[in-house]
């Protein structure tokens, strides 16, 4: 993927992920359960897209465990909180932006430590590399 490519597809996600925080500023709807989901979606897709275009972004084998390892904790917990929010709103008729919000958090929160983790080996490979 070419620079201007990458450059094209970043200012999209940062131009939806702003129309998603305007909307739920500024519009009269407020905040709902689709418009919090949407932004920890976008915060996924985003950070996936950073994470594989990083220069040293082929996993090693140390990563790959570490992915592997943590993957079906934060599946676990996705599935824990969708039942609560599921369960919440049988009973109340409404959902908790609590529980919505930490719901998206750990939809967003893998992507992000794996392009953590990838830019910190880029930044040692680099020093090694000196």
């Amino acid at each position: 993927m070419t620079t201007r490519t990458k450059r094209i597809v970043s200012a999209l996600y940062i131009l939806l992920f702003g129309m998603t925080l305007f909307s739920i500023f500024f519009e009269q709807t407020g905040v709902t359960f689709f418009s919090v989901v949407q932004l920890g979606v976008l915060s996924y897709f985003y950070f996936d897209f950073l994470s594989q275009n990083t220069h040293h972004s082929s996993p090693t084998k140390e990563q790959d465990i570490i992915h592997r390892s943590t993957q079906p904790h934060f599946r676990i917990i996705q599935i824990l909180l969708f039942l609560l929010i599921g369960i919440d709103y049988l009973f109340f008729r409404q959902t908790d932006l609590l529980l919505v919000s930490a719901f998206s958090i750990s939809i967003a929160v893998p992507a992000i430590i794996r392009y953590v983790r990838l830019r910190k080996n880029n930044h040692l490979k680099e020093e090694n590399d000196v």
